[in-house]
């Protein structure tokens, strides 16, 4: 038995799953999220390091051809399962371990996608991808930078990127096609896919748990995993029903490990910051304002009280643009996840 032997099998036995969230089914998505905690599987960074690829949601056109593109990403052996209903998340896991095992049972080796030939090349390019580039390719298909002006009137590399719609802490179907200068956004475009066709998730209790669950993905993004784990626990404790003094008891929790930490205070200071007037002016959400941190805070109280977000008549999604240009990437995701958007409420321009 070779190395390679060795890894399927334990893939095998502790897979890797890469989540897929349709609009407007994080409920589904975070359910997921907390089987996985239990089992004690990993959840994929990417296709490559995937070996189950759950679609959480019935996605649309849009989003299935993303969804097949990051299919044919990931290597074998490999599995996609539906996940459509919250009471069945264990039995479809079961399902597709049992399927993963049988794959590598027929063919442990068994290839993900062709590398060259084929019609792959041409599909994935006019697919929605999770990463794609508008800028030219080499031979092998690798995105290469154009040239453009910095501020000094020098030329500059230029790449032209996708981020989305695939992408963990990142809202469902949404696709920001960005313009880099390095791994600073110089511009940017917002698009959701299959917008307006997607329906909003509903419960009594949904508001703070959702709230939470944004928490979650800011905290992780920020490099905190301990205080995202709190935030687990509480959107966890919310999404089941938990007795109130329950839930009251870890968001307290949360709040004061958040208050208290003087590095993420620093890390998020400045960040995105918002001017009310500026706000106001646009349509936009009032709890906007401020800066990452500001912004988080916010999101722990709008937790505690259960408040359901502002209903907005303004395009959300064409805000973003503006808000993250100037910040690079991984200082882009932590901001567009602390803005707490849901495509299936603001994708539909």
């Amino acid at each position: 038995m070779g190395v390679r032997d060795l890894v399927a099998r334990w893939a095998v036995r502790r897979p890797h799953v890469l989540p897929v969230e349709v609009p407007g089914q994080w409920r589904l998505r975070a359910l997921l999220d907390h089987e996985l905690a239990l089992r004690d599987w990993p959840v994929a960074s990417s296709p490559a390091d995937a070996d189950i690829l759950a679609v959480c949601g019935q996605p649309g056109p849009e989003l299935s051809s993303a969804v097949d593109v990051v299919w044919d990403q990931m290597p074998g052996p490999r599995v996609r399962t539906p996940v459509t209903d919250g009471d069945g998340i264990g039995s479809a896991l079961d399902g597709a371990l049992a399927a993963l095992r049988d794959t590598h049972r027929d063919d442990p080796r068994e290839p993900g996608p062709p590398h060259g030939g084929g019609d792959s090349g041409e599909s994935d390019m006019d697919s929605h991808a999770h990463m794609e580039s508008h800028s030219d390719m080499a031979p092998a298909g690798i995105p290469l930078a154009e040239g453009a002006e910095d501020r000094d009137g020098l030329e500059m590399d230029v790449l032209h990127v996708r981020l989305g719609p695939i992408l963990p802490h990142w809202p469902g179907g949404f696709v920001l096609r960005c313009e880099l200068h390095g791994d600073v956004i110089a511009g940017a475009d917002a698009v959701s896919l299959d917008a307006g066709q997607y329906p909003l998730a509903t419960g009594d209790r949904a508001p703070a748990a959702r709230q939470c669950d944004h928490i979650l993905d800011v905290l992780d993004l920020a490099g905190w995993p301990g205080a995202a784990q709190r935030a687990r626990r509480a959107r966890d404790a919310l999404l089941v029903g938990a007795e109130p003094a329950e839930t009251t008891a870890l968001l307290d929790d949360l709040e004061l490990a958040v208050c208290r930490s003087h590095v993420l205070r620093w890390s998020l200071n400045g960040l995105a910051t918002l001017n009310p007037d500026d706000l106001r002016r646009r349509g936009l959400p009032a709890t906007w304002a401020g800066d990452a941190h500001d912004r988080l805070l916010r999101q722990i109280s709008q937790a505690r009280e259960n408040t359901a977000p502002e209903v907005i008549d303004a395009d959300i999604l064409g805000s973003l643009p503006d808000i993250v240009a100037g910040l690079d990437v991984a200082a882009a995701r932590v901001v567009i996840a602390g803005l707490g958007i849901d495509t299936a409420e603001h994708g539909t321009r």
